[in-house]
């Protein structure tokens, strides 16, 4: 570890010296900049590299994370980060190869609109509550959320809540192995982009990851529903229409 903070030092050293770098957007033409500093091409490379393949890492997408792991092997990079970083591609294969958590249940859904699917949800969970977390692969706040769901969830176990996960935006390889990776049980279902515009245009969602509450009687109640970070908040809105 002191050996990369070391490295990481002296990166950003180089960094300073040539800020224009910094400021290009994109990745690849990051990198095709680096070339016209060539002092520091060799050791600047692997880094950025190296920060790409650990956002591939937190999306669960192991090929394209095994891509930039074998192009990060090809630099002179210090072995201590080539093991922290093979250490990081193990990790998600393994995560990748855990059992999907019990009870859990994944579902596809390829056509209809918002008010078909919420009939059917409704239909599958009368008279509970519904917590819906709307979420996407790639979005690093949902996945962050993903750590409180236990609490969240044995909290609520005696109540007659259920949680749903609606999956809008992403690869649905990675939607799976997500899944795995946090251990979600409940109800999972992986939304067709048409299915998602139109609870898009019934609900008008800003952005991932929201969070909404429908009662009983399958109203909605909760447009922006508290989030899980915020448990003490969830847990009394959870209790409240629980007990209606």
């Amino acid at each position: 570890l002191a050996e990369i903070k070391a490295e990481n030092e002296r990166i950003s050293v180089i960094r300073k010296k040539h800020p224009q770098i910094s400021q290009i957007v994109g990745t690849e033409k990051r990198i095709g900049a680096l070339k016209a500093v060539p002092k520091h091409y060799e050791q600047l490379a692997p880094y950025a590299w190296g920060r790409v393949m650990q956002r591939y890492i937190a999306e669960s997408n192991a090929k394209m994370a095994k891509y930039y792991l074998d192009k990060i092997k090809t630099y002179p990079l210090d072995q201590s980060h080539k093991d922290l970083l093979q250490w990081a591609y193990d990790e998600l294969l393994e995560n990748q190869n855990k059992p999907l958590p019990a009870p859990a249940s994944l579902e596809n859904v390829e056509a209809g609109t918002a008010d078909e699917f919420l009939q059917k949800l409704t239909e599958k969970h009368k008279h509970k509550v519904i917590y819906l977390d709307i979420w996407a692969t790639w979005c690093s706040p949902c996945r962050s959320q993903f750590e409180y769901a236990s609490n969240i969830k044995a909290a609520n176990k005696d109540k007659d809540v259920v949680f749903v996960y609606l999956c809008v935006s992403g690869e649905k390889s990675n939607w799976k192995n997500l899944i795995k990776k946090y251990q979600l049980d409940g109800d999972h279902y992986f939304l067709d982009k048409s299915v998602y515009q139109s609870l898009d245009h019934k609900f008008n969602i800003a952005g991932y990851p929201t969070y909404m509450i429908l009662n009983k009687e399958g109203r909605l109640v909760e447009r922006k529903a508290p989030w899980p970070n915020d448990t003490e908040n969830l847990n009394s809105k959870l209790a409240k229409y629980a007990a209606q």
